[in-house]
């Protein structure tokens, strides 16, 4: 699968688009801090006309749009069905939430509502908070997932130590907190048992949890209860 993965890395359009999502998260995650240095709000000087950010986050998402469609490719609806079906069988729940392993096509979001029977998805990196957005004629909310807090970049070297991944979750806590005082934030933290489960990365989960407790107005709730709780108040 590495393999794989580095092949395609190798490939043009699969370096615009993560070089569109680098930029994207850069921008967005620093926004409030540069805010907070001065009045200015411009993000850019392009010609010597100042570029703000909501300008720039259009062009994003136009780009971001162009470049997906591009990578895209139809996925068959028999798959969802099965994959909704292995995981009754297995856990005796249907699932109410989607999310690709591996990347959702241009299409995929689409074919889950076309599906039914879920509340949302989590194929989305590009915000804090869930959202509602429209596929045809039909409100869908969408949960975004986070490769940054996760437990997955053990695997290529970003975190060295537990260390590493316990200061790094503090780290954005303490900043999401922070910006949680005048509109409240969502941090999702991908973990996975074949990572997290060893001794030290689930030590350095605890710590962290215990760290996040510590502080009050924490909500530690599942992807569902959170999109329970933003259907019911931002439905």
């Amino acid at each position: 699968m590495l393999a794989i993965f580095r092949r395609s890395l190798a490939t043009w359009p699969v370096r615009i688009f993560f070089g569109l999502l680098v930029v994207s998260f850069g921008l967005w995650g620093v926004a409030d801090v540069i805010r907070n240095i001065g009045n200015d709000n411009a993000v850019a000087s392009v010609a010597g006309r100042s570029i703000e950010l909501p300008e720039l986050q259009e062009a994003y998402r136009r780009d971001l749009a162009r470049t997906m469609k591009m990578l895209g490719t139809t996925d068959p609806p028999p798959e969802i069905r099965r994959a909704v079906a292995s995981i009754t069988e297995t856990t005796g729940e249907r699932p109410l939430g989607w999310y690709c392993r591996y990347g959702p096509s241009v299409n995929t979001r689409e074919l889950v509502v076309e599906e039914g029977g879920f509340l949302y998805d989590c194929d989305a990196y590009n915000d804090d908070l869930p959202y509602w957005t429209r596929v045809g004629d039909k409100r869908h909310l969408v949960i975004p997932y986070s490769l940054a807090n996760n437990d997955g970049k053990f695997t290529f070297g970003a975190f060295g130590s537990p260390a590493d991944f316990e200061n790094y979750l503090k780290a954005n806590f303490d900043q999401l907190y922070k910006e949680g005082a005048t509109h409240p934030k969502m941090m999702s933290v991908g973990l996975h048992m074949r990572i997290v489960g060893h001794p030290g990365p689930a030590q350095a989960l605890a710590n962290f949890i215990e760290y996040a407790k510590s502080f009050p107005n924490v909500w530690f709730a599942r992807r569902i209860d959170i999109a329970r709780h933003w259907i019911d108040h931002h439905g």
